[in-house]
């Protein structure tokens, strides 16, 4: 899993007995969702944007500026997108993982 990072202590008992229900599902779904968007969408183009801005054969000084904020908003969007998915995950199948990131989501999904 490359999301949250989380101890056994706090999900033992979630691994004894699990609760399902559609709403969790729905929200993880969503999660889910949400995350795969962040990783497909906004990590992988800004990884071709610091690549491209890496690999120029007469690198300036804008270029460099260019792929160092590139490179460090797509580790940043593609850590959060799996978190996302993983916490999305554990939600549709009855786990309660902590969220990652908690800023960047609706304040309806938290809980």
């Amino acid at each position: 899993m490359a999301g949250p990072i989380v101890r056994y202590q706090e999900i033992a008992a979630q691994l004894k007995k699990r609760v399902f229900n559609w709403s969790a599902f729905e929200d993880g779904a969503l999660l889910f969702i949400i995350g795969f968007n962040k990783k497909v969408l906004i990590a992988n183009n800004l990884g071709t944007v610091a690549d491209l801005s890496f690999n120029f054969s007469s690198e300036g000084f804008m270029d460099a500026w260019i792929g160092l904020f590139a490179y460090c908003f797509q580790i940043y969007f593609d850590f959060s997108g799996y978190s996302d998915m993983a916490v999305g995950l554990g939600r549709m199948f009855g786990f309660g993982f902590p969220l990652n990131f908690n800023l960047t989501f609706p304040p309806w999904l938290e809980g």
